[in-house]
């Protein structure tokens, strides 16, 4: 089987002591191979979509952080099984299935057509045999996978930044919502029966807002998702110094206050956002 990927060279790319914990990741430098990986992680995770019951919000497709990248966990097929593993160490793609077989592919800078082209190539090697649907979801002017040969970066040391980044958030305390509630960590946890009608009462709270408040608090999120910490920490300020100078909203924070906002009590209240009055 021909391989796509040797015809492209292996990019320079940052390296990290591997005993950092929150290493740089700079959004702008490491975009483009960012997106090209999420194309790739869709094409393995539109496998495990087609392949594995539905859960709700498509749970059954999440990736998990391992201690070398990210894996497929066990993807169901005919009478045995296979998962993918995506290695940020040496940077490959392993395919294995539980009758002992397996495939590799090496992850370097390449197309997502090739990519593509590859991945399914090696599925059909090991007698998987599925089709997906190609057009990639949650992106701006989506490109077929085989037709795409714009997303072709791949920077292996901002790739293994990222992927120490997730390890050290999934390696914190795994606690359930009922303990995390105890323990002070959030302020309540809800039944899933309570969790819809919780959200959408809340929604209506915040489409109630002034509209020139929702803006501000928009810019702010928007400085603080893109920008530095410092950055972020400016913009809130401005932004909520400028939205509670309005005397809507001057009104609106002293009658939230009347009704126990800000409080501990009124927190743990499970009915404490539908007694605030919505007012424009």
């Amino acid at each position: 089987m021909r391989r796509t990927s040797t015809a492209f060279a292996p990019q320079a790319s940052p390296r990290l002591g591997r005993d950092e914990t929150w290493p740089a990741l700079p959004y702008a430098e490491w975009k483009p191979t960012y997106d090209t990986l999420h194309m790739w992680m869709q094409i393995v995770g539109k496998v495990k979509l087609e392949l594995t019951p539905l859960l709700n919000d498509w749970w059954n497709v999440a990736f998990t952080v391992g201690p070398r990248g990210l894996t497929s966990s066990t993807i169901p097929f005919g009478r045995g099984a296979f998962e993918a593993d995506f290695d940020f160490i040496d940077h490959q793609l392993t395919i294995n299935t539980s009758d002992g077989r397996s495939r590799r592919m090496q992850l370097v800078a390449r197309p997502v057509a090739d990519f593509f082209q590859e991945f399914m190539s090696h599925l059909e090697a090991l007698d998987i045999h599925v089709e997906i649907n190609t057009r990639p979801v949650e992106v701006d002017n989506p490109i077929r996978f085989e037709n795409d040969r714009v997303h072709a970066a791949y920077e292996s040391g901002y790739v293994e930044r990222w992927w120490r980044i997730l390890l050290s958030i999934s390696s914190v305390m795994d606690l359930s919502a009922e303990l995390a509630e105890r323990y002070g960590y959030i302020n309540r946890a809800l039944p899933a029966a309570e969790l819809t009608p919780f959200v959408e009462n809340l929604a209506h709270r915040i489409a109630s807002f002034p509209e020139h408040a929702i803006a501000h608090a928009k810019a702010a999120v928007d400085t603080g998702a893109f920008g530095s910490l410092a950055e972020g920490l400016l913009a809130e300020a401005h932004e909520s110094d400028l939205s509670v100078a309005s005397e809507v909203t001057q009104a609106r924070v002293m009658e939230e206050l009347k009704l126990g906002a800000e409080t501990y009590a009124s927190e743990l209240e499970m009915d404490y956002l539908s007694r605030l009055s919505p007012q424009r």
